[in-house]
């Protein structure tokens, strides 16, 4: 399944929804609702932080192999790599105010992150 929106909330949360409602007769509820959140996550913050132009889309791919979901996430907005980022002390709660829960919560739920910069485009492949 591909999807290309626009960057911006609304387009986001119209295509995790259509995306949920596909994988449910596949994959089940709980593992449709986790590929939507992570969705949601990802892309939330390509339209906060990374895609600052109105014409900017983002490219979502899910690919359903076997037992684990594939998704791979594109945007042409500024390099940004989360795995480099520090993730949260969970027992500091004065940390989550500078972000990067959205970045925790990807890396917990998915078997396998990765990224890449590949020909002006950022991309986030997640196994779950």
């Amino acid at each position: 399944m591909f999807l290309q929106v626009k960057a911006n909330l609304k387009e986001v949360d119209n295509a995790s929804s259509k995306i949920y409602e596909k994988l449910v007769p596949i994959v089940g509820n709980e593992k449709a609702f986790i590929v939507e959140l992570v969705i949601i996550e990802t892309c939330t913050n390509i339209v906060k932080h990374g895609c600052t132009m109105e014409n900017n889309r983002i490219d979502i791919k899910v690919d359903i192999k076997q037992r684990d979901i594939e998704i791979t996430i594109s945007d042409s907005g500024k390099p940004f790599n989360p795995l480099k980022r520090k993730l949260p002390d969970l027992s500091r709660i004065e940390e989550f105010k500078d972000g990067g829960m959205g970045i925790y919560l990807i890396r917990s739920l998915a078997k396998k992150v990765s990224y890449k910069y590949v020909e002006g485009k950022n991309q986030l492949e997640m196994l779950l």
